[in-house]
């Protein structure tokens, strides 16, 4: 029968099952991912369906309609589990990115908050004694920026590449 989507598609995540005002925990995230590659396996399985009908057809084991009936259908599975599979990349990278964002936020909040203590004159001992202590936060930020941009742009492609299909 026709395949459809939505049963190969994983539910709406659990409001409460989020957390931190709507983002992902890296558990969930596997969870994505593990979907995703699952996906993908049905969707070379549904290829291999597609061979078979083919090489039956070609073999001329089955009647013409009916072959390109079964070509039809089983082209038409492993397409819907390939825009599956898409679909769940996209939802794996957005909330990674989401996973991201966050942490940026607080860890600028964190600096933010320990730049205010600072100039207070609180500092520890530690943070008295280490000049360099800036350049690597200001590296480690720059770090996860680069990351966060890697992951948009991968976004970006594979939402081109569905569009495509």
């Amino acid at each position: 029968g026709k395949l459809s989507i939505q049963s190969r598609d994983s539910p709406p995540p659990d409001p409460s099952a989020l957390e931190n005002g709507g983002s992902y925990s890296y558990e969930q995230l596997l969870s994505i991912q593990q979907h995703q590659h699952a996906l993908l396996l049905e969707q070379k399985d549904a290829e291999i369906a597609h061979m078979k009908v083919r090489m039956l057809a070609a073999q001329g084991q089955t009647p013409e309609q009916e072959a390109v009936m079964a070509a039809l259908q089983t082209k038409d599975e492993e397409c819907a589990l390939m825009m599956a599979a898409k679909h769940k990349e996209l939802e794996f990278l957005a909330s990674l990115l989401q996973m991201r964002e966050r942490q940026i936020e607080e860890l600028q909040l964190q600096l933010s908050h320990w730049g205010s203590t600072r100039s207070r004159g609180s500092m520890s001992p530690y943070a008295q004694g280490s000049q360099g202590q800036g350049h690597l936060e200001e590296t480690v930020n720059q770090q996860v920026l680069r990351e966060i941009q890697r992951l948009r742009l991968r976004m970006e492609e594979l939402e081109a590449s569905i569009t495509e299909q």
